[in-house]
């Protein structure tokens, strides 16, 4: 894939192959792309672009296509392939152990998770009256005893993050467990006790989460002191 270039330097578009890559792999291209602010579109099973950007079409090509370590997923996140360095300039610099913050994309598919396998049911139940206090050992068990011992719940561990003290990098302490799940807990607590309205505790639980959109730790990581990284150390 080479651009031409006019005798004053300037370049004609050039056009690139792409029909032997799978949907998801296309996604991926153009996610890349967009990422480094590299102007392209596609027409049918051609990527189109500016001859000046070759040589960065060339290096997402080979990003996009390069294989994943055993048993990870077909295509990961955009900023980062097992098998290369970050093509992606990423905000998530390594831990001194090794590991990086969790992805928004991880941290998702954790809650989730989580919240089929235990949001659902006590939300149901407490529809169906149950007691609050059941109700409560259910969810606050789910969620700090497997912390405070492994560091997971049963969504982290799928997605393959890990919750562990931002001090120290090792598995959180019960009290640290504790707290962080009762800061985002505490609306339906309150709830469940005295009552509040729907979209009080929608609104009051997304706060919780919101700052994970900027820098990737939501106010029960800053209350607990914790951080929610990947399981794999980063190469």
């Amino acid at each position: 894939m080479t651009a031409r270039r006019t005798p004053e330097g300037e370049s004609h578009p050039i056009a690139l192959d792409i029909s032997h890559l799978a949907v998801e792999q296309r996604q991926l291209l153009g996610t890349v792309l967009r990422a480094g602010d590299v102007p392209f579109g596609f027409a049918r099973n051609e990527l189109i672009a500016d001859g000046s950007f070759a040589d960065e079409l060339e290096r997402a090509l080979a990003w996009v296509l390069a294989p994943t370590r055993p048993g990870e997923p077909a295509f990961d996140d955009p900023e980062y392939r097992g098998t290369l360095p970050p093509l992606v300039k990423t905000s998530r610099s390594a831990l001194p152990d090794g590991r990086r913050p969790a992805t928004r994309y991880r941290r998702l598919t954790a809650g989730l998770i989580d919240e089929v396998l235990v949001g659902v049911p006590t939300g149901l139940a407490a529809r169906a009256e149950a007691a609050p206090s059941l109700i409560m050992a259910v969810h606050m068990f789910y969620f700090v005893v497997p912390t405070a011992l492994f560091g997971w719940s049963i969504g982290k561990l799928v997605a393959r993050t890990r919750v562990i003290d931002a001090g120290t990098c090792r598995t959180p302490s019960p009290l640290r467990a504790v707290v962080r799940w009762v800061i985002p807990y505490i609306p339906i607590i309150v709830a469940l006790t005295i009552g509040l309205p729907g979209d009080v505790i929608g609104l009051a639980v997304a706060f919780v989460y919101l700052p994970i959109m900027w820098d990737l730790r939501g106010w029960h990581d800053r209350a607990a002191r914790t951080l929610v990284v990947e399981a794999r150390r980063a190469t």
